[in-house]
């Protein structure tokens, strides 16, 4: 058995196909990681274990692990700390850290990672999240792959997609989103989730139907938003789901289907005040304290192959003064928007800012308290939401940081700042960046392609302000160089991103 204390500290992300942050190290945090595509190995304390599809490998206090990527690699990590395990578990774990669970128990597990991982605003909620999966990935059971073998990534993208708001009418249109044959995805389908497109098609526009009625308590309308397209086959469908006529379940639930009907509708509008939603929204805002700091040529020197000040651009760390910071960047978002203000708020209270940021730059191997460690780290989280490119790895940040120190160095008057000023400009970056890397792991544990793009589009719209530059306009590569982006493939982005 796992038991997490009630001061838990957790952590969900997906690494995506093509990440080459480096993993080789050690933690005091229990962690498991769950395959979804590709594959690759781990070597934990010197043994090697391969993955793939569908295993899980446990990752236990103090050991060290490194990992050898494949490049289509696509897994969740969880961390959790402080944590204890009882004899009997640990001891099975250290002795067979490597397991493949059943389909069922995979796909079950990584959509129940994909739900947490958007809650980080609810701690109670995401730590109880967090606790929840670790006691599926401990006795989720494993497989047995002569029958069904390992789960296929595109089933779990496919059952995603079903369930999004505007899920793919035919099998063709899903198939297509998933990149294989229609054919082959109705058997995997079937072999893996045990029904066909058309029953998990049916099943989801149903649960659209429930949320949709408990909003607006009117059958007719409810089933046509929810994308059935004529009553009777919603009639048809809904009585052999149910055993009940539409009009006989609203009223055994209160007329209006009122017992459903009320947490329903309280679940669609908590939809819009999840964090994922608040995450987003913010990432949409440039604080002036990071606005006004930047000189407009300031992209311009970063595609110059220019070395900055050796040191670091040393900002003060004042904790009495990072508090009033807080404060005041609260207000400016509540002077643009009430709403936002309080989620501002909200999530700070939730949220122990800092302290990501010095996790992230640790991870990154950077200096936390160099003003360009806060610049780059911003600059490199927004570009990987703009461009929906995945991790940002080591050795990008070593290479752009001194391009960002190099820029930061025309800029005089910030320079020439006191220490209460650079540190408002660093903690603002700070801010900034740690909010979009929320919401970029949000986005990603959702899988909601839509709000990936939407994410891309609020981000670059904050960074143009930050930058004098939409970050649409080039790319930073793994060496930390940018090249542009001609302006006619720019022009095509935009139009596939509307």
């Amino acid at each position: 058995m796992v038991v997490l204390s009630e001061r838990l500290e957790g952590k969900i992300f997906r690494s995506l196909a093509g990440s080459s942050l480096r993993i080789a190290h050690q933690h005091a945090e229990i962690e498991f990681n769950l395959v979804t595509k590709g594959g690759g190995a781990y070597i934990v304390e010197g043994k090697r274990h391969e993955l793939r599809p569908g295993t899980i490998i446990w990752l236990l206090p103090g050991q060290f692990h490194e990992l050898v990527r494949d490049p289509a690699l696509e897994f969740w990590a969880v961390q959790a700390s402080p944590v204890s395990i009882d004899e009997h578990s640990a001891a099975g774990l250290e002795e067979r850290p490597l397991r493949t669970l059943t389909s069922t128990n995979a796909l079950a597990l990584e959509r129940l990672l994909a739900l947490v991982s958007q809650d980080t605003d609810e701690p109670a909620m995401f730590n109880a999240g967090i606790e929840y999966a670790f006691q599926r990935a401990l006795h989720g059971g494993t497989q047995d792959e002569r029958r069904n073998g390992p789960v296929h990534p595109a089933v779990s993208r496919a059952l995603l997609l079903l369930e999004s708001h505007e899920g793919p009418d035919t099998l063709e249109e899903l198939s297509a989103a998933c990149g294989l044959a229609p054919a082959h995805l109705s058997r995997l389908l079937k072999q893996h989730s045990g029904c066909g497109f058309v029953a998990l098609r049916n099943r989801a526009r149903l649960q659209r139907f429930a949320l949709i009625h408990g909003r607006n308590g009117d059958i007719g309308t409810a089933a046509t938003e929810a994308g059935f397209g004529s009553l009777a086959q919603f009639y048809r469908i809904f009585r052999a789901a149910t055993g009940q006529t539409p009009s006989e379940w609203a009223a055994e639930h209160g007329g209006a289907g009122e017992l459903l009907a009320k947490p329903v509708a309280q679940a669609a509008d908590a939809e819009m005040e999840r964090g994922d939603v608040r995450w987003y929204e913010l990432a949409g805002i440039a604080l002036s304290p990071a606005r006004e700091a930047l000189h407009d040529g300031f992209i311009g020197r970063l595609f110059e192959d220019v070395q900055g000040p050796p040191g670091p651009i040393s900002v003060p760390t004042c904790p009495d003064r990072f508090a009033a910071n807080q404060l005041a960047f609260g207000a400016e978002y509540a002077e643009r928007d009430p709403r936002l203000g309080a989620q501002f708020r909200q999530l700070t209270r939730t949220h122990d800012v800092l302290a990501s940021y010095r996790w992230l730059a640790d991870l990154y191997e950077a200096d936390p308290a160099d003003l360009a460690t806060a610049v780059s780290f911003y600059l490199q989280v927004a570009h990987m939401a703009v461009h929906s490119s995945s991790d940002v790895d080591q050795a990008q940040g070593r290479a752009l940081m001194p391009r960002v120190r190099a820029a930061l160095k025309d800029c005089g008057p910030l320079l020439m700042s006191d220490g209460a000023e650079r540190q408002m400009v660093a903690e603002a970056f700070i801010h900034q960046g740690v909010i979009v890397y929320h919401a970029v792991l949000a986005v990603r544990g959702s899988g909601n392609p839509w709000l990936l793009r939407w994410l891309g589009e609020v981000t670059d719209r904050a960074a143009a302000a930050i930058f004098k530059q939409s970050l649409r306009s080039f790319t930073i590569s793994k060496t930390g160089t940018l090249s542009p982006i001609r302006a006619d493939l720019d022009h095509s982005r935009e139009t596939w991103l509307c």
